[in-house]
C-alpha cells in the first residue's frame, strides 16, 4: 500500500454545517474532485 505522505492533504469544504472531504463530496454528487476543488477555490461552495 502506498502511504498518503506523497499526496497533498484532503481539503475540507463546508457544506452547510457539515464538513465533508472533497473526495466524499465527489462520490456523493458525482462531480469530479478536481471540479469541486476549483469551485471551492472560486468560492462557489460558500453559496450552498
Amino acid at each position: 500500500m502506498q502511504t498518503h505522505h506523497e499526496m497533498p492533504p484532503i481539503n475540507i469544504l463546508p457544506v452547510n454545517k457539515i464538513s465533508v472531504s472533497v473526495e466524499e463530496a465527489s462520490q456523493v454528487t458525482g462531480i469530479p474532485a478536481a471540479t469541486l476543488n476549483v469551485w471551492r477555490c472560486q468560492g462557489r461552495g460558500q453559496s450552498m
